[in-house]
């Protein structure tokens, strides 16, 4: 069996659905992860399983032992490892066509360039920290390349409080609120899509003393302690499914 029929034996109920044209679309699309680690490790394999051709994966962190309640990537074989490493091997696992790239970096101004080297035909937006989401997605906006971002996913429980709505429409999550804040600041248009939870948060719910086994990385957050919060791999998953589905609405239609 060639490794083409092989592909295609593997993507046949995806071509049931969407039809050949669009599944050879997707096997010649381009999208970019920023973030592999809760929602964005749901979202990249769900992107391979469709059969996207060429997948950067991009995250500076290793995998650890609390990485394990919510993200894909995370395994017991996999502690230890770059989030994109775990990811890449899995993701050739899945689906042995797709090109996988990985960036082992943290994603601020002095790293866009190669993050979004070769223009990505989408991004997927699901890194954490507030800074660097706000430079992303101000050079993504800058540059026109289609894109999500995923917003604060933590301390929510209720799987049906989950949409996708323009970000100016966001609603009850912090994380959000302040981006919003900074982007309009820029002068950035706040009509690109956004996945959030609608849920409204207990005042400090689920919060926990500061992150140590995440170190600071080159100083770039420094001086800011990093709470670890409480999260559920359905409402991650969730997260990065919906990215992943827009994703593939976008690529295909």
């Amino acid at each position: 069996m060639t490794g083409r029929h092989n592909f295609r034996e593997r993507l046949k109920r995806t071509e049931l659905l969407l039809g050949r044209e669009n599944v050879e679309k997707l096997a010649s699309s381009f999208v970019a992860v920023c973030g592999a680690g809760a929602v964005g490790s749901f979202a990249a394999e769900a992107l391979a399983r469709a059969g996207v051709g060429k997948l950067r994966l991009i995250d500076s962190d290793k995998i650890t032992k609390s990485n394990i309640n919510r993200q894909v990537f995370a395994l017991t074989s996999t502690e230890g490892r770059y989030k994109t490493d775990a990811g890449r091997q899995r993701i050739l696992d899945i689906n042995p066509q797709c090109k996988v790239e990985t960036l082992n970096e943290f994603i601020h101004t002095d790293t866009l360039e190669s993050c979004l080297e070769g223009r990505p035909d989408f991004v997927i937006d699901s890194i954490d920290p507030l800074n660097p989401k706000l430079e992303l997605i101000t050079e993504l906006s800058k540059r026109e390349i289609a894109f999500i971002s995923s917003m604060g996913a933590a301390r929510k429980t209720d799987p049906s409080k989950i949409r996708i709505s323009a970000m100016r429409e966001v609603r009850y999550c912090p994380l959000a609120a302040n981006l919003r804040k900074r982007l309009r600041k820029r002068g950035v248009s706040l009509s690109f899509p956004a996945v959030y939870s609608s849920e409204q948060l207990k005042k400090q719910s689920a919060l926990a003393t500061p992150e140590s086994e995440n170190p600071i990385k080159r100083g770039h957050i420094q001086g800011r302690k990093c709470y670890l919060m409480g999260s559920l791999p359905t409402i991650t998953g969730i997260f990065g499914l919906l990215a992943a589905d827009y994703a593939i609405k976008q690529l295909t239609y």
